[in-house]
């Protein structure tokens, strides 16, 4: 169809019905230019990768952030050890009196990053002092004398001793076991970590005090 000039006018109408036409009467060809046709082919890219690369992003950055928590606690456990390593604790006032929600308090707290909250109930902190590395175990097997052991026919099994909640303030050469279990917040929710747990613990051999009469000990 063309105007007076001879120039195409195409209509909305008449482009329907050719490519009704087209449709009906070449179907092969129709099919072949729209297999050709690669216009939206940057969308369909973005389609199938998108959301596993979105995916991997989001794992990465949950995994990234549970290590870094992971370490933060870690870290705020030594640190609270080294009070009793170097005899920071026993120099205290009330070393002889310290609960071990006073020592989460004044030890571990300090010591934890600022955005995890920290308070006397997260973390769960439990200590164990004793005199020697032998006695901070047990043996689960009695049954298993040195004999046997010689012999190959058994094996003893050690344990930790069951912590206390209670605290005392460990002497020169003490053993101290200090485990913390800390609960994430609901502010990780985000990342399908809340109310996870994170269990860190460490072993310290108290250090020799000055003989000044400034350390006070009960254990």
């Amino acid at each position: 169809m063309s105007n007076r000039n001879g120039d195409i006018v195409r209509s909305p109408w008449l482009a329907a019905r050719w490519m009704k036409s087209v449709v009906v009467s070449r179907p092969t060809a129709c099919l072949s230019r729209l297999w050709r046709d690669s216009s939206a082919i940057t969308s369909l890219e973005y389609a199938v990768v998108g959301f596993p690369f979105f995916a991997l992003i989001f794992c990465t950055m949950t995994l990234g952030l549970w290590y870094f928590c992971v370490g933060a606690v870690d870290l705020a456990v030594y640190q609270s050890a080294r009070a009793f390593l170097t005899g920071q604790l026993q120099s205290t006032t009330n070393a002889t009196s310290m609960l071990t929600t006073d020592f989460t308090t004044d030890f571990v707290c300090p010591a934890m990053p600022g955005f995890l909250p920290c308070s006397t109930t997260n973390p769960v902190v439990s200590i164990d002092v004793v005199a020697d590395f032998h006695t901070l175990v047990h043996q689960i097997n009695p049954s298993c004398t040195v004999a046997d052991q010689t012999a190959g026919t058994c094996y003893p099994y050690y344990a930790l001793n069951q912590l206390t909640s209670h605290m005392c303030s460990p002497a020169e050469g003490d053993v101290v076991y200090i485990q913390v279990t800390y609960t994430m917040p609901g502010i990780f929710g985000f990342f399908g970590i809340k109310n996870a747990q994170l269990l860190s613990g460490t072993t310290v051999q108290v250090e020799q005090f000055p003989a000044d009469g400034t350390y006070a000990t009960n254990c």
